[in-house]
């Protein structure tokens, strides 16, 4: 069973959290949609609201393995921190990546 898709809009409202919604954002084809807007506008929050921001230890662990895939070099760190933390926004949707430290498999468990 796949995740449930949110339009993140009607035709006279639009969803104030939905870029950071991982159903909104969510990069696949092939979803079932929501009937309606799941945002509560009364208490300004979502039951069915989840995150699409990866956690310091997803981007830990893509880092970990670049820095495997490409040989255990030391010294690109940063570099390996900033793949990875592309590459994890880019596998939940996110369409801006917020300033922090590319494989695009490499959140997504897949190798190259």
């Amino acid at each position: 069973m796949g995740t449930t898709r949110c339009y993140g809009e009607t035709a006279d409202r639009q969803c104030p959290i939905r870029e950071d919604c991982y159903r909104y954002t969510y990069p696949h084809a092939g979803r079932d949609y929501f009937g309606g807007l799941p945002y509560d506008w009364g208490t300004k929050s979502c039951e069915m609201f989840i995150s699409n921001l990866p956690t310091e230890e997803e981007i830990r662990t893509a880092a970990y393995h670049i820095w495997q895939r490409e040989g255990q070099t030391e010294g690109r760190e940063e570099e390996h921190w900033e793949q990875a933390r592309r590459a994890c926004y880019r596998s939940r949707g996110r369409k801006e990546l917020s300033p922090s430290s590319a494989h695009s498999t490499a959140c997504s468990g897949e190798s190259a």
